[in-house]
């Protein structure tokens, strides 16, 4: 995307599934990441376990030139291998690219009891911490 305009980022106030809402407000703390989609998930729906998940992008998304080692360095230099060693198997991960719209996001999940929820969000609360001062 080709703005005529120097772009700064800003958090935004809007609706998000109330189950979901800490880890949003934990991930949306990093100056640069742009939480774009969420659901809080479900468990025991038709004894289908559907996990809760967020969808980011970080920097520009993929809307420059090489925008995707931005995300990529963020993703998987820090974020990633830090929320592992404090939550280990509670979250999946993964990257990818979305062909239609030429961007890169990330997609967040876990499991969809508070418990969880709660456990991933304070984990990265402790990773916003580090990262800034890592940044400073």
């Amino acid at each position: 995307m080709t703005n005529k305009h120097r772009q700064v980022f800003v958090k935004v106030n809007t609706e998000v599934d109330e189950g979901i809402a800490p880890v949003i407000v934990a991930l949306n703390r990093f100056p640069e990441l742009q939480t774009i989609e969420s659901c809080q998930g479900r468990a025991n729906h038709k004894s289908v376990l559907v996990m809760a998940n967020i969808n980011f992008m970080y920097g520009s998304g993929g809307f420059e030139q090489d925008a995707w080692k931005k995300i990529a360095n963020f993703t998987f230099g820090f974020f990633a291998p830090e929320l592992d060693k404090l939550v280990s198997d509670s979250v999946d991960i993964k990257m990818e690219r979305v062909m239609c719209n030429d961007f890169h996001r990330v997609t967040l999940s876990m499991r969809p009891d508070s418990v969880t929820i709660k456990f991933v969000a304070d984990a990265i609360d402790k990773l916003y911490d580090k990262w800034i001062d890592l940044e400073n």
